[in-house]
């Protein structure tokens, strides 16, 4: 074998190993976007269910909440603020899935879950009420 067929074949190897590094490469990034998806996903999910729980848990809250999204204004001044400051951080979550999944940083199985959860509690008048004073 000339010197000229062993320079041929060590550029055919070293090209293959081009092509097998730079799959390997493609494939590592994909796991991990994936990685990082699932991770987003997780964390706004973990956010929301704190909000849950919170209300869940507290009593006194819960109370607010139920007489709250029935009717807003019929709370006293203080009970409207801790019924506003929950709304408010859980809209926040919803706006940071939203601006995940328009990066296509989130599951959108999760971005349509959350999404159905928004609009039910977005049914309630006094949500609505609530909206409306807030967003003027």
């Amino acid at each position: 074998m000339t010197l000229n067929q062993l320079g041929s074949l060590g550029d055919l190897f070293g090209g293959i190993a081009v092509i097998v590094t730079l799959l390997f490469l493609a494939l590592q990034i994909r796991k991990q976007t994936i990685e990082a998806r699932l991770n987003a996903t997780r964390e706004l999910a973990r956010g929301l269910i704190a909000q849950m729980q919170s209300v869940a848990q507290d009593g006194e809250l819960s109370s607010i909440y139920v007489r709250g999204i029935r009717d807003y204004d019929a709370l006293p001044e203080i009970d409207r603020i801790r019924l506003s400051m929950n709304l408010h951080s859980t809209f926040r979550i919803y706006e940071q899935a939203f601006l995940h999944i328009s990066r296509t940083n989130v599951d959108e199985s999760y971005f349509a879950s959350s999404e159905k959860t928004k609009f039910e509690l977005l049914s309630f008048p006094g949500v609505q009420r609530w909206w409306e004073r807030s967003n003027n």
